[in-house]
């Protein structure tokens, strides 16, 4: 998984932010676990600030009625 950050990471950022979300359908929480502190050791590795979120949720009932459409 943390091919993903190389792009990011190689214009020298100096803070990462990851994302997490639940679309990893690896049901052992603890190897899901593992990949987010590998994301995670990835930045620290190249000496950036790491920053880990979960991702936001929208409660505009509107749009969310719309997507659903």
């Amino acid at each position: 998984m943390k091919h993903y950050m190389f792009p990011s990471v190689a214009k020298d950022p100096g803070q990462v932010v990851i994302h997490i979300g639940t679309n990893d359908l690896n049901p052992d929480s603890h190897s899901v676990a593992n990949n987010i502190i590998e994301l995670a050791d990835e930045g620290l590795a190249q000496k950036h600030k790491v920053f880990v979120s979960s991702i936001i949720c929208c409660h505009d009932f509107t749009l969310n009625n719309k997507v659903r459409q």
